[in-house]
């Protein structure tokens, strides 16, 4: 049986390390992410026995690191997990994972335990496909590139990180896939984690709640729900939260924008400091670059930084988050534009509406 999978490394702008922790399988404990453009990678896995080779790995990121802009493609991704997947598919075939995951599918390490979750776009797989998302201003086929984008734009200031787990566009070519590779989003198994929807809000902290707040506001995300939000259990009973389930991120429009934790208390509590500061500071700019480079469509790109400089202006005038958010969701019925989709209406110019929400907020 062949197995392969084409990976796709981003590289040119370094916006920071993270520290993961990673199964016993695993030699790395420190994962560069870059954001850029290179061709696409037909990688053999980065094997000795049934480990990865670090030494290999390094010449790899060192040479990605050298690449430059004029690089031809443009197909975007990082993570170590791809590699590790395509070890364990020799032994251990793709499975269907139950409701709530997005048609995704688990793939193993090579000793059996879960290492990545694969969503493929093509619905015609025999075992799992990537499900369509089917709120208004997300294009067919666009999930994998936005879940990447989340991964990204959440690492963009890790102060305000909420922990999306890494996330990777690759093809991999395996029988239970049919005869052709699949392309999709690869992201990073997250072990012993419930949906937060069979827990109370009282079990997660204002920090981490906030932080998914923040991200969720500043990607325009369409479907935060209670499955979508993995709680993982912490020594002092409360529980770590991870987002997960991004295909339904960056709209064209602002119709469906929807957030579970709009109500909940964390919300309305003070700003936890570190994110304040993080908040503040973070450079629209780059989030425009970092969206460009996966080729997000350039109309989600333009509302994604009105939602940053949105969320900015509340926090420098002290809104509370639930004040924030509620600026930017319509009412129940959806049919009336929220009050940040009134203020684009009447203010074309981008100067003038950054003034406009500067007023908004100082009423």
């Amino acid at each position: 049986m062949e197995v392969s999978v084409s990976i796709h490394i981003p590289a040119l702008n370094l916006v920071g390390t993270i520290t993961i922790p990673l199964p016993n399988y695993w030699d790395v404990q420190r994962v560069d992410v870059y954001v850029g453009s290179i061709g696409k990678k037909s990688l053999k896995p980065f094997r000795n026995g049934s480990k990865l080779d670090i030494n290999r790995f390094t010449k790899l990121q060192t040479s990605v690191k050298q690449t430059t802009a004029s690089s031809p493609a443009f197909e975007p991704v990082h993570d170590l997990c791809s590699r590790i997947c395509v070890l364990g598919l020799e032994k251990y075939p793709p499975q269907a994972m139950g409701e709530g995951t997005s048609g995704a599918c688990l793939l193993r390490g090579p000793d059996g335990q879960p290492a990545g979750v694969f969503k493929p776009i093509e619905s015609a797989t025999t075992t799992c496909s990537q499900a369509t998302c089917v709120r208004s201003g997300i294009e067919t086929n666009g999930a994998p590139k936005r879940e990447l984008a989340a991964f990204l734009i959440d690492r963009q200031d890790l102060r305000s990180a909420a922990g999306v787990p890494g996330t990777s566009l690759a093809s991999f070519k395996h029988e239970a896939f049919g005869p052709v590779p699949k392309f999709g989003s690869l992201q990073e198994y997250v072990p012993n984690a419930q949906p937060a929807e069979n827990f109370g809000p009282s079990k997660f902290s204002a920090p981490v709640v906030q932080r998914i707040a923040a991200l969720d506001m500043r990607l325009l995300n369409t479907d935060r729900h209670g499955a979508n939000m993995l709680a993982i259990p912490l020594d002092d009973g409360n529980h770590r939260l991870v987002p997960i389930d991004h295909g339904c991120v960056l709209p064209t429009n602002l119709e469906e924008i929807f957030f579970e934790w709009l109500n909940w208390p964390q919300l309305k509590q003070p700003i936890d400091p570190v994110l304040r500061e993080s908040i503040l500071t973070l450079s629209v700019d780059e989030q425009e670059k970092i969206l460009r480079s996966v080729d997000i469509p350039e109309k989600a790109i333009v509302l994604s930084s009105i939602a940053t400089k949105w969320l900015q202006a509340g926090v420098k005038a002290g809104a509370s988050l639930y004040d924030i958010a509620r600026g930017m969701c319509r009412d129940g019925d959806l049919l009336s534009p929220s009050p940040m989709e009134l203020l684009i209406q009447r203010h074309k110019d981008s100067a003038d509406l950054d003034s406009a929400i500067a007023v908004y907020f100082s009423k």
